[in-house]
């Protein structure tokens, strides 16, 4: 298979390496994958359905959008229908690390925040921004990623829900 014009063709053995690799969990939902689009194929070319009824139906048995089984099929454009589990697993490895976040600056902002005047995080976060932060040079992530952390980090509380509403920069 090749990646286009300009690209050194991808080995079927490489793509199989790779899947050599990933967890048991991850090459099942490539297994799940290709048996999707061997259904869909089946539907298409066997039964004469067509082929987005086809994807709608398989998209619907498995719960997932009609374009990520048309994602899938992009995916394995041109590769033998052996090798489609390599081609089809993911390559995302989870999410971004925590950012270190200033001891002070995050007891300052939680103190801030969770006081009973119930102030807005964008608030809390500007108070935080321009004083303590900016009097010493701390640098901050942006309000977004510091209240992603209070949802994460601060549990809730008996009949307190501000966190949960997602009441993050109001």
């Amino acid at each position: 298979m090749t990646t286009g014009e300009g690209f050194a063709p991808i080995e079927a053995k490489d793509m199989w390496a790779a899947y050599e690799r990933k967890p048991a969990s991850m090459k099942a939902k490539a297994a799940m994958r290709a048996k999707a689009l061997a259904e869909v194929e089946e539907l298409t070319f066997g039964e004469g359905t067509t082929k987005t009824s086809a994807v709608a139906l398989v998209a619907s048995r498995l719960e997932v959008s009609p374009r990520a089984i048309n994602r899938w099929f992009a995916q394995v454009l041109g590769v033998a229908v052996s090798d489609r589990p390599a081609f089809l697993i993911s390559d995302h490895k989870g999410g971004r690390p925590n950012i270190d976040v200033d001891p002070v600056a995050w007891r300052i902002l939680k103190e801030d925040y969770l006081r009973r005047e119930k102030p807005s995080f964008a608030s809390c976060y500007r108070r935080l921004r321009t004083g303590y932060a900016k009097a010493n040079g701390i640098p901050l992530p942006s309000a977004k990623t510091l209240h992603r952390r209070m949802v994460r980090e601060v549990p809730k509380r008996s009949g307190w829900s501000r966190l949960a509403s997602g009441e993050a920069g109001k």
